[in-house]
């Protein structure tokens, strides 16, 4: 039945190579490059972060800009010593609770991710090498957003450009089929089954009651199996605020994308039921493109859209004094960042 999983991704755009979404960006790029004579012209958008944010920047260098109100507990493993100690450690000093969540420091798309449901699930993790991963709380809030933002550097006011709501994996029981047939009856979810096998923490042979939901780790990536979907009806002045508030005191952030969780939709407006899990920079995705009612046409105009704002962005902070990155500081580095592999 593998041949039903290559037609699905056959058919459905957001799972074909990245370079495909962004080609109209590839081909745009050498013209803004010559434009804001720069290669690197976009590492000038985001003064305040490493690189503009677009590449080899650690996580916890963008949540010193962020208030410290939003932001859950987190630790920034020193790859020195037994991290698996210091994740120990971490929790006892901060009363953290399973689950807790391990990721890159540095953003690969979702790439690495793992969710630590207990102290068995810390002990059974691998040697984490030499790669820079972080731990963080896991807030297990069930609305989750990537609200993409543009800055304007002089008057400070902020465009929310893209709105994406996750939807997380979840599956409805029958009442005769087991876990794992539900999987495959979804060719979305049947792409993860190895990922779930490896995680080893779902009963696959267990038989939902008929209309049981069955909820998998609230991860909001992609290449987990969530679906994106456009949340342009969730831009009112709540979240404006909101996104104005986390931005207030980033100085140095102009481009991005805030990815939040919250209890709900009416939560948003709350200091205290709003959660930062991170700020992406520079090569930040507006995630709503990869709705499945979206054809890739839409995707390469939005995509575009976004690439203009960039180049146009930069290009004024160039001339604005902020130097970008040089190619001979900036290609190793780059080179750098698409080397990391994770797990």
């Amino acid at each position: 039945m593998h041949w039903k999983l290559r037609l699905h991704r056959l058919q459905h755009w957001e799972y074909w190579p990245v370079w495909i979404v962004y080609l109209p960006c590839l081909i745009l790029y050498p013209v803004f490059a010559l434009l804001s004579r720069s290669w690197f012209f976009f590492t000038a958008a985001n003064p305040g972060i490493k690189n503009g944010g677009a590449f080899l920047v650690e996580k916890h260098e963008i949540d010193a800009k962020i208030p410290k109100d939003y932001l859950p507990e987190s630790l920034t493993l020193d790859p020195s010593t037994d991290r698996k100690l210091q994740i120990h450690d971490w929790i006892i000093e901060k009363q953290v609770t399973f689950p807790i969540i391990l990721k890159p420091t540095h953003g690969l798309r979702g790439n690495g991710i793992k969710l630590i449901n207990s102290a068995e699930d810390l002990l059974k993790l691998p040697d984490l090498e030499s790669m820079p991963y972080m731990v963080q709380d896991f807030i297990d809030y069930p609305l989750e957003l990537g609200v993409f933002f543009i800055k304007n550097p002089a008057c400070k006011t902020v465009k929310i450009t893209s709105i994406t709501e996750k939807q997380f994996m979840e599956v409805k029981g029958d009442g005769h089929s087991n876990l794992e047939a539900l999987i495959k009856s979804n060719p979305r979810y049947w792409m993860q089954l190895q990922t779930i096998k490896h995680q080893g923490n779902h009963p696959l042979t267990h038989v939902l009651e008929r209309n049981e939901v069955y909820t998998f780790e609230r991860l909001g990536n992609h290449c987990k199996g969530a679906i994106f979907l456009d949340g342009v009806e969730l831009h009112n002045q709540n979240l404006h605020e909101l996104v104005d508030d986390i931005l207030d005191d980033s100085t140095g952030i102009y481009y991005g994308r805030i990815d939040l969780k919250a209890k709900n939709i009416s939560a948003l407006r709350k200091k205290g039921e709003v959660v930062v899990i991170e700020i992406n920079g520079a090569f930040s995705e507006p995630g709503h493109i990869y709705d499945p009612k979206y054809t890739l046409w839409n995707a390469w105009k939005v995509t575009v859209q976004h690439f203009y704002q960039l180049f146009a962005l930069s290009r004024q902070q160039i001339r604005n004094g902020i130097r970008p990155v040089s190619l001979k500081q900036g290609l190793p580095q780059l080179r750098q960042h698409f080397q990391l592999k994770y797990e």
